[in-house]
């Protein structure tokens, strides 16, 4: 067989050609070549509700739109359950992009690659802040890192600036 297989009779052979020589006990050989076709090849897509996740939020778990049963991977600084796909972030090393692969665990199986990357828990800072009433108009600028992103939240009053109006809060 062209796959190395060296018995008389081989099973769960997946979609290809192939081909057998066949040789007799003088040392005459025949070497034939055919092809197996699947009518229906294994799935392995699925998908992440987002790319980007933050370690303190939930734990995400994969949607399987193709076959399942099959089993996940991913580099060492991903921490992730091999058999449900779910992400530990709290355990995972802030990076990436990973990759996350999907391998169907039927006998012909195929593979799918999510990436996604993790980023840290953002920290907040309310800087020259005195003593302040729900009634004073002074505005107050909230800084964070890693910067980027928008503040939400009562009174935030610029949202790309971090500037909150404790009046309005």
């Amino acid at each position: 067989w062209s796959n190395g297989f060296l018995d008389s009779s081989v099973t769960n052979l997946c979609a290809a050609i192939y081909s057998v020589t066949a040789t007799d006990v003088n040392g005459c050989s025949t070497t034939d070549n055919f092809t197996i076709t699947e009518l229906s090849p294994e799935n392995a897509s699925f998908f992440y509700n987002d790319t980007v996740f933050c370690k303190n939020e939930s734990n995400p778990i994969p949607i399987i739109t193709g076959d399942t049963g099959g089993s996940f991977s991913a580099p060492p600084d991903l921490t992730i359950d091999n058999f449900s796909g779910e992400i530990k972030l709290d355990l995972s090393i802030v990076g990436g992009p990973y990759d996350i692969v999907y391998t169907t665990g039927g006998p012909c199986p195929e593979s799918s690659v999510f990436s996604i990357s993790l980023l840290g828990v953002p920290v907040v800072i309310a800087q020259n802040v005195s003593p302040i009433s729900a009634v004073d108009t002074t505005v107050v600028t909230l800084t964070g890192t890693p910067s980027g992103g928008y503040w939400t939240g009562s009174g935030i009053i610029d949202t790309v600036m971090g500037q909150i109006s404790p009046v309005l809060a």
